[in-house]
């Protein structure tokens, strides 16, 4: 993948937009612009221009040649929603964890759990 596809693919991100979305912005199709994401096709000049108009960059930046200030917020935003994925997941894990812990003390006291496995209350004889 070129600098020119992957900047194609992540500003068209970056602006909310689908491949369709571009694509109908531009009088292009999908397909069009998922070749020029792939590296497969790159656009013309005429379209670049309109590609650009699009995306508030300048050719210089779609190409990587000048920094964006606001590509690379996106970028770093979104390592920093997958590291907070990351942490919610290791969160999880420890409080499936702690759950499964706690329902198998449960079950070697023979006391019998509000709760199932599954999160789901349990019916409680009245005595």
């Amino acid at each position: 993948m070129s600098v020119l596809s992957e900047n194609i693919r992540i500003m068209r991100m970056m602006r909310g937009l689908s491949q369709k979305q571009l694509g109908d912005l531009l009088h292009k199709s999908a397909n069009a612009v998922s070749n020029w994401e792939k590296g497969t096709t790159s656009p013309d000049v005429d379209t670049l221009e309109s590609l650009c108009k699009t995306l508030k960059v300048n050719p210089n930046q779609i190409y990587g040649w000048d920094s964006c200030q606001e590509l690379d917020d996106f970028i770093a935003s979104q390592h920093n929603m997958l590291k907070d994925i990351d942490e919610l997941k290791r969160q999880r894990d420890e409080l499936d964890l702690q759950i499964r812990t706690y329902a198998q003390q449960l079950r070697t006291r023979h006391i019998k759990p509000l709760y199932d496995e599954q999160g789901q209350k349990k019916p409680q004889e009245i005595s």
